[in-house]
């Protein structure tokens, strides 16, 4: 004779409760997501900015100016999947005219303003932190 024991009501509740928490563990390990707009991948992709900026005027890694602002417009992500994000964006820029002083003018801070049409890419490292590799500076 074959039968089955069923669950009580209270042993059926606790049966769901695991069943949920197996299903959600998966999740637990995913991490931050991968926002295009995010104000991780911003301040990433200034310091990266940044650095690009002080090599292309010949300037010590540890040159910094209040003038020097950086902004990312018009933010559109293209692709977006579990474990990479592909996005695109302006960035603007605003740094001092003659930021090594080499011109030798006492000007009251003379900006320059462009911006970049740049694309980037977001992955996650198998630690956590954020990976931007950058198109377009």
């Amino acid at each position: 004779m074959n039968f089955a024991i069923l669950p009580t009501r209270r042993h059926r509740a606790g049966l769901s409760a695991a069943a949920l928490i197996i299903l959600a563990l998966p999740l637990a390990g995913c991490g931050k997501s991968l926002e295009c707009s995010s104000e991780e991948t911003r301040k990433l992709i200034y310091e990266l900015a940044a650095k690009e900026f002080r090599e292309a005027f010949d300037l010590p890694a540890d040159w910094s100016s209040p003038d020097l602002k950086f902004a990312l417009l018009d933010v559109i992500t293209r692709e977006k999947g579990k474990t990479k994000t592909i996005c695109a964006a302006k960035l603007h820029i605003a740094a001092p005219t003659d930021p090594a002083g080499k011109t030798g003018l006492v000007l009251s801070k003379p900006i320059t303003e462009k911006d970049f049409d740049i694309t980037y890419q977001l992955e996650r490292t198998d630690d956590g932190r954020l990976v931007v590799r950058v198109d377009g500076l």
